[in-house]
């Protein structure tokens, strides 16, 4: 379990890092093919990059909200309500984050701007309609993965059902055809076949009838009683052909 957790976190650090690389490798395109095209400082790179890697650390913080507040619930008007504060927060966090990242590569400029509080605020204020669409698209992603795996769980679960009811049926059946009534059955039709043919095809007709009865009703739970009295009754008339005058059954309903 540790194990794959541990392979889960590297493949989404490398996912988000990938990212990271390739949004500041646009950024990079942009700035050095623009109009006019413009020298390239790390530090713009390196921003580029943190907008990625502050959604990263993040998003943690929104999976982990997102399970907890899912829409499924009934009372989804909460659950919205929740969701809209939340937004808010996520979004503040974020601008906060960011800004952590540029004052580690130019401090001179948050402090121009008025200190890392008023550059996250402002941020936030200027920023938040960019901003809140790819906050609704990370969790947007978070329920279609979560709901991807739950049908997965889902099919999962329903087909070891069907497994377990095929083989709960098989022994059904096993147990209704019991290996030596029909061992016994198919003697019997053998030995009638060399006095009495009449009788050992009757015997084989009653044999298919039992054998299908019992096939109808092997995936039901329960049965009728005129379906289970019918079933002893093509029992009994087998026994009755094998047995003939050694057999007496009496029926008191």
């Amino acid at each position: 379990m540790r194990k794959f957790n541990l392979q889960r976190i590297l493949i989404f650090s490398a996912g988000w890092i990938l990212l990271a690389f390739l949004y500041s490798g646009l950024r990079y395109f942009s700035i050095t093919h623009g109009a006019p095209p413009r020298p390239v400082e790390w530090k713009n790179i390196f921003l580029a990059q943190a907008i990625i890697y502050s959604w990263a650390i993040l998003s943690p913080l929104i999976i982990f909200f997102a399970k907890r507040f899912r829409f499924e619930q009934r009372n989804w008007w909460r659950v919205l309500l929740a969701h809209v504060a939340a937004a808010v927060v996520f979004l503040l966090l974020y601008r906060a984050i960011y800004v952590i990242f540029h004052k580690i590569v130019d401090p001179a400029r948050v402090a121009e701007n008025g200190g890392f509080l008023a550059l996250t605020l402002s941020q936030f204020i200027r920023n938040w309609v960019l901003d809140l669409p790819t906050y609704c698209f990370l969790l947007s992603s978070i329920y279609v993965v979560d709901f991807y795996r739950h049908f997965q769980a889902e099919q999962l679960k329903s087909s070891e059902l069907k497994a377990a009811l095929a083989t709960s049926q098989l022994n059904a059946l096993k147990m209704q055809i019991h290996p030596h009534f029909l061992f016994n059955t198919l003697n019997s039709i053998s030995a009638l076949m060399h006095e009495d043919v009449k009788a050992a095809d009757k015997m084989v007709a009653r044999l298919g009838d039992f054998l299908r009865t019992t096939l109808e009703n092997s995936g039901e739970r329960e049965v009728s009683l005129k379906q289970e009295i019918d079933f002893v009754g093509r029992y009994l008339e087998i026994e009755t052909v094998r047995f003939q005058d050694r057999l007496v059954v009496k029926m008191n309903i």
